[in-house]
């Protein structure tokens, strides 16, 4: 069967699909080369939802945030909030380089941080964004720690976006989220002195013992807003299995799907209840991820078949596709620990 959106690709004359608004975000569809999957509004809704839930706020009555997916680059980088408008602008649904369309997760995460917290210098702006969204293609990560001294004041095409990210985690695990907000909009001068001042004023510390600290060689990491949704978590215990369609038409599948082929994903989170040696098997490779803190996250790994060492507790399998077919994943625990 020829997905529908398939068809509105090749023909790029659709005029907007039914999914292309939903309770928080609106797309405004210039640029057609490209279409939503089903599943992409109200993945993304629920997105947003769980960005006002990590600043304990509650979701504004009515807040919506349009989306305008453009023929010509309206922003530097081809996407961008703008905070005058309160809108995002993007040129492309998706690109190559990072996850199923995480581009749109950052610059919706810079909308809500602009409403509940208003702006700051790019480090902590995009630090705090990138924390959130996890736009980075996994299998790029590293697990490296390095210094982010020399970016405090650093334009965006010179920042290190994971580190800064790291970073802003690690303040707020260990010095709070309402001591990072005060330095959050502390922050608007963008020199090292004024920052630098900004840390002192706010933590009573300067920035080369904290950063000391965040060096230390204790595991850091990055939120996991986007994945991780323990209420629908299913538990594995000696063995755990599914079936099903990968499709755009699917509402378990965001992303989208143009001429050039398909970039759409789906995510099953599952907890383990024993620790043990387990053999994962999937028709697809999948991302697996350990939900938790820093102490207990790891860089996700590719998955296809093979043995791995789980502990007990949740996971998020993310199964990314580049086309329609059907996808398998079986786990059987093979020994305890």
């Amino acid at each position: 069967m020829l997905p529908i959106l398939a068809v509105c690709a090749v023909q790029e004359a659709c005029a907007g699909s039914p999914d292309s608004a939903g309770e928080h975000v609106k797309f405004i569809l210039e640029n057609t080369s490209r279409q939503l999957c089903a599943g992409s509004v109200p993945y993304l809704n629920s997105y947003v939802e769980r960005v006002f839930g990590f600043f304990e706020e509650p979701v504004p009555d009515a807040y919506m945030v349009p989306v305008h997916v453009v023929n010509e680059s309206a922003c530097r980088h081809g996407a961008c909030y703008r905070s005058g408008d309160e809108e995002v602008f993007i040129d492309e649904l998706d690109r190559s380089g990072v996850r199923t369309i995480g581009v749109l997760r950052h610059e919706l995460t810079h909308a809500v941080i602009d409403h509940v917290w208003g702006q700051s210098v790019p480090f902590f702006g995009e630090g705090l964004a990138e924390a959130l969204s996890q736009t980075a293609d996994w299998s790029q990560i590293s697990m490296q720690i390095i210094p982010v001294g020399k970016m405090l004041d650093s334009e965006t095409d010179s920042l290190d976006y994971t580190a800064a990210a790291r970073f802003v985690r690690f303040l707020i695990d260990a010095r709070g989220l309402a001591r990072f907000k005060r330095l959050f909009q502390a922050s608007s001068e963008r020199t090292q002195d004024s920052i630098r001042m900004a840390f002192v004023e706010v933590y009573g510390e300067d920035f080369d013992t904290l950063e000391a600290e965040f060096l230390s060689g204790a595991p850091r990491c990055t939120f996991q807003v986007d994945i991780c949704e323990m209420d629908n978590a299913e538990p594995v215990g000696s063995s755990w299995s599914l079936t099903f369609a990968a499709s755009c038409d699917d509402p378990d599948f965001y992303g989208s799907i143009g001429r050039e082929g398909e970039n759409i994903a789906t995510q099953r989170t599952i907890f383990v209840e024993s620790a043990g040696v387990y053999h994962l098997s999937a028709s697809s490779p999948v991302l697996l991820a350990r939900c938790g803190d820093c102490d207990e996250q790891f860089i996700p790994s590719l998955v296809y078949e093979g043995n791995v060492q789980l502990q007990e507790g949740p996971y998020t399998l993310e199964v990314t596709m580049t086309k329609d077919t059907v996808v398998t994943l079986e786990i059987l625990r093979q020994t305890d620990p």
